[in-house]
């Protein structure tokens, strides 16, 4: 491998790194809101669940964006655009648009990581572009 590629490599690990960090500061804001709301409006059977589920989730799609699975960093970019941009848009909730608007952009890097890693690392020479005929 050349130099190019290992920086490539080194540049792609360190997004997938910096979305597992964002996911779980993502997970843990989330288990800290879920708590306190729950603590605060009193126990209902399932209600209570959503957020330490969705917490969950994120954490885990995390850890999979740093163990290089593209299918769960493209989850992970997609959930929280789906989640959180679906309840700014029904309720215009401004804490929900702010957390999607900090936190998917580090998931978009994490996936652009993976791809790149699995471009770079199971193809020793990238695929040159073909010459168009003019």
């Amino acid at each position: 491998m050349t130099n190019s590629v290992d920086q490539r490599l080194a540049a792609a690990q360190r997004r997938m790194d910096r979305a597992l960090v964002a996911g779980l500061i993502h997970a843990s804001l989330f288990v800290v809101v879920g708590g306190l709301m729950a603590i605060s409006v009193g126990l209902k059977k399932g209600a209570d669940l959503i957020p330490f589920c969705y917490a969950f989730l994120i954490a885990l799609l995390a850890f999979g964006t740093y163990r290089r699975n593209r299918l769960a960093a493209a989850i992970l970019v997609l959930l929280p655009l789906l989640i959180e941009g679906g309840i700014w848009w029904k309720d215009r909730n401004v804490p929900a648009l702010i957390t999607a608007l900090v936190f998917i952009p580090f998931y978009a890097f994490g996936l652009w990581g993976t791809v790149v890693w699995h471009t770079f690392k199971f193809n020793e020479e990238p695929a040159a572009p073909t010459p168009t005929a003019t």
